[in-house]
């Protein structure tokens, strides 16, 4: 998702349907308390993303 990858990609990867996907991001966003998948990019990667100290 971080990616981009569309619902209709995601689906054929996991051998679900599209509706499927969409109930689960759905489900996931609701959860998170977002309302779209870059919100919940966002939001993940700024509570869980630590960037290499390199």
């Amino acid at each position: 998702m971080i990616a981009g990858t569309p619902s209709s990609a995601i689906a054929t990867q996991l051998h679900i349907s599209v509706n499927t996907v969409q109930d689960h991001l759905k489900s996931i966003f609701s959860k998170v308390g977002v309302r779209s998948r870059g919100q919940l990019v966002a939001r993940l990667l700024g509570e869980h993303y630590l960037p290499d100290p390199g």
